[in-house]
């Protein structure tokens, strides 16, 4: 994920934990939390489940400490984002094994803010779930419509211990972050 920094970029933040367990963040709140964070000039949110796109001049590593340290501050959990370039998304998009226009099957693209962690992942991913590296720090994986949360690939990631490095977008919704505006 990037680090570089000095001229304005898009960076997409990805927030994780939101909008489960009785946590609700709201859109406009959530917008307002990402402007505190120094550095950031604008912010766009797209849906309601932790999916910001920022500019800012900042390296990711210290958009993801702030943001932490902001949102805990805010919205009172122990949040946990991972940042993505969003100049990176195209990359992996095309990088992704599987396409979106499977009426039988939903993708998803699980970004870890811990690469060397996602060696771990494929070494002891469950037999027969059906995933790929997509990128460094991103795995993409596909399972039946109506599955996503009982697919032994989607019980493997919510172990407790993949937890405060990792969190899963379906496709559909990196593609548009994938070119959204921040501003």
């Amino acid at each position: 994920m990037s680090e570089s920094a000095a001229a304005p970029h898009t960076d997409v933040v990805l927030l994780r934990g939101v909008n489960v367990n009785g946590l609700t963040v709201r859109s406009a709140a959530l917008r307002a939390s990402m402007l505190a964070v120094d550095g950031v000039r604008a912010a766009r949110t797209l849906l309601a489940s932790g999916n910001v796109v920022i500019t800012t001049d900042r390296p990711a590593s210290e958009v993801k400490r702030e943001a932490e340290q902001r949102l805990r501050a805010d919205f009172g959990y122990d949040a946990r984002v991972v940042v993505v370039d969003q100049a990176e998304l195209a990359g992996v998009l095309v990088a992704t094994p599987y396409r979106d226009d499977d009426p039988d099957r939903h993708v998803y693209l699980t970004f870890c803010s811990d690469p060397g962690l996602l060696d771990e992942v494929e070494r002891d991913a469950p037999e027969g779930a059906d995933w790929a590296r997509a990128a460094s720090g991103v795995l993409a994986w596909t399972c039946a419509v109506g599955a996503s949360t009982i697919d032994p690939m989607a019980k493997f990631l919510a172990k407790a211990r993949y937890r405060t490095s990792t969190t899963t977008r379906n496709l559909r919704t990196v593609i548009r972050l994938s070119t959204l505006d921040p501003t």
